[in-house]
């Protein structure tokens, strides 16, 4: 089966355990990006984002580490599926 599954922002890596079995299942590579700074501060004008930080949604919330992600994988996914990216 050709292509590859992207997941985009996987904070402690339980969504990219599942997704790396899937991939194990079908023949395919896990591409995995995280900024690993977690949520970034609300833009000048964003009325959402604004909002969604005064209520407790602080920059940095959901931040999580590559290690703590391919930990996880390692443990219960299939780690060698993935490829980690920063960004």
């Amino acid at each position: 089966m050709k292509g590859v599954v992207v997941e985009c922002g996987y904070w402690k890596g339980g969504a990219a355990v599942n997704l790396s079995l899937m991939c194990e299942i079908t023949g395919r590579t896990l591409k995995v990006y995280d900024s690993f700074e977690g949520l970034p501060p609300a833009a000048p004008g964003d009325p959402i984002a604004q909002h969604t930080f005064r209520n407790g949604f602080l920059p940095g919330l959901y931040g999580g580490t590559l290690g703590g992600v391919s930990g996880a994988v390692r443990r219960f996914g299939t780690i060698d599926v993935c490829k980690f990216h920063k960004g």
